[in-house]
């Protein structure tokens, strides 16, 4: 799938996942859990709004990023919910880094991604 501004599928909590693996804009009967394409490269899966992202994936690095932050229950169960079983890594990021790759994207990303090799070559 690539970047769409279609209008996302109404899905249940419980079929997420099956939008998140293919990167389909999708959106769960009540609000709370979505995902979309923010840019041309980066589809992101919120939970409750753009202040938790729960994953993005880069069609840049082919990498999907996992927040790694405690959440609520709810918000938990959305995560193993919608996790993305799909072949690609799934790398874990803090909230505010991935809060921070949404607004900057690819260049952020790519950017820590070296700052990450530095330090263990160091």
């Amino acid at each position: 799938m690539e970047y769409t501004t279609a209008k996302p599928v109404r899905t249940t909590n419980q079929g997420a996942r099956k939008c998140v693996a293919s990167l389909t804009p999708f959106i769960n009967s009540n609000g709370q859990l979505y995902g979309q394409w923010v840019s041309p490269s980066l589809y992101v899966v919120f939970s409750y709004g753009p202040h938790w992202p729960l994953f993005i994936y880069s069609t840049d690095t082919r990498t999907w990023y996992a927040n790694e932050d405690k959440a609520s229950r709810t918000t938990s169960k959305q995560y193993s919910q919608a996790f993305p079983y799909t072949g690609h890594p799934v790398l874990a990021r803090s909230c505010t880094w991935m809060k921070q790759a949404v607004a900057k994207g690819l260049a952020f990303i790519l950017l820590s991604q070296c700052e990450e090799a530095q330090k263990e070559a160091a």
